[in-house]
């Protein structure tokens, strides 16, 4: 669901203005292609990628990844206002993480620049860039977000972690629009909401590099479009998100919002059959449990990293993250940590599905105040 995270007022705070920033509107009008580009007014947004890859030489290798440009608002009013090509009305942050699913190796990297001609921005609709950035201290090559026409081609690179992704994904299904228009409910605040979709089969192919290696792959991806200007209510510490590519053809989103006091407290689902009826699922239509936790060694944060997740009463999957130790650290912005990881979905043993988690609000200090 993202953004998930960790934005915007972490990131710097922000100077009260008139007009005010713009809120999620449930009877707003979705145009697409045109809606994969950027919304000025609304305060956050994110574009959100994450996959599962395989290696073409040997399949049996497989990988996870994790790609995510945030625009956060610095002023409601500063494009209108200032007419000059170097106003900062934005601030782009980067990340970007690879996991070798099979040794277990996670790495990240992220960035945070002002939103200027020499270091990053956003495209217009029509352009072929939605957004772009320079790389971290030390990489030469920018990271880029890119429509094709049918998906998103995505680059970023980091010289001295030593990770690097270039991939080129074409839809293989509809645009899935979160909740009743894609208005996606997160508390009781007038402005608790943010306009969401997801495009959750994205045939992918490319290359990537990890642990000094480059590796030619393929696979499917899943992407997360929101924006809004304020999703958590006061009184929330963080959320839970599930995205769930099975078998059988259903595209599942999941997540809840956890109350400070540890109990669910907004939660909201949806699947899509093979057959493209969508289904919008209320917190009650579905639970979810946690059986096995991991405490991180560097910031004494302890995720879950296995759960029960039971749909309508009756059906019992079981999700396990791949790979325990899937935290992201960041570097630009003072405790901002939150774990995204790959998991396998089985039912009776056997496996049904794949997808993503994402954790946020765990450990001191990490609410993500957006």
């Amino acid at each position: 669901m993202t953004l998930r995270l960790l934005t915007a007022a972490v990131l710097l705070a922000v100077v009260p203005t008139d007009p005010p920033w713009r809120v999620a509107d449930p009877d707003y009008h979705w145009q697409f292609p045109r809606d994969h580009w950027s919304h000025e007014g609304f305060k956050t947004e994110w574009w959100y990628v994450t996959g599962r890859l395989h290696s073409i030489s040997d399949p049996s290798r497989s990988f996870g990844y994790q790609f995510t440009f945030f625009r956060v608002g610095v002023r409601a009013d500063t494009a209108r206002t200032v007419r000059s090509a170097w106003v900062t009305p934005n601030v782009i942050m980067g990340h970007l993480a690879i996991t070798d699913l099979a040794d277990g190796t996670h790495v990240f990297s992220d960035l945070l620049y002002r939103a200027t001609p020499f270091l990053g921005g956003y495209g217009s609709a029509g352009d072929s860039v939605i957004a772009w950035s320079v790389g971290p201290p030390g990489t030469d090559a920018r990271w880029t977000l890119k429509w094709n026409g049918n998906g998103f081609d995505v680059r970023a690179s980091d010289a001295r972690r030593g990770i690097a992704l270039d991939l080129h994904t074409q839809a293989t299904t509809p645009i899935l629009l979160q909740g009743r228009n894609g208005y996606s409910r997160k508390g009781s605040g007038a402005s608790a909401a943010s306009m969401y979709y997801s495009m959750p089969r994205l045939e992918t192919t490319g290359s990537l590099s990890i642990n000094g290696e480059d590796v030619a792959v393929r696979g499917s991806s899943w992407m997360d479009k929101e924006f809004g200007s304020n999703q958590l209510d006061s009184t929330q510490t963080g959320w839970d998100w599930f995205s769930l590519r099975l078998s059988d053809g259903r595209d599942v989103m999941l997540y809840q919002l956890r109350h400070r006091n540890g109990s669910r407290d907004t939660a909201f689902g949806s699947i899509r059959y093979a057959d493209g009826t969508v289904e919008h699922l209320a917190g009650a239509a579905w639970t979810v449990t946690a059986d096995e936790t991991w405490t991180s060694p560097d910031t004494d944060a302890t995720y879950p990293t296995r759960w029960t997740l039971t749909l309508g009463g009756r059906e019992s999957l079981e999700l396990r993250a791949i790979v325990p130790q899937s935290e992201n650290i960041a570097t630009r912005v003072r405790n901002l940590f939150y774990w995204e990881g790959a998991i396998d979905v089985t039912f009776d043993g056997v496996l049904v599905g794949e997808g993503y988690v994402e954790l946020t609000g765990y450990g001191s200090a990490s609410r993500p105040a957006i």
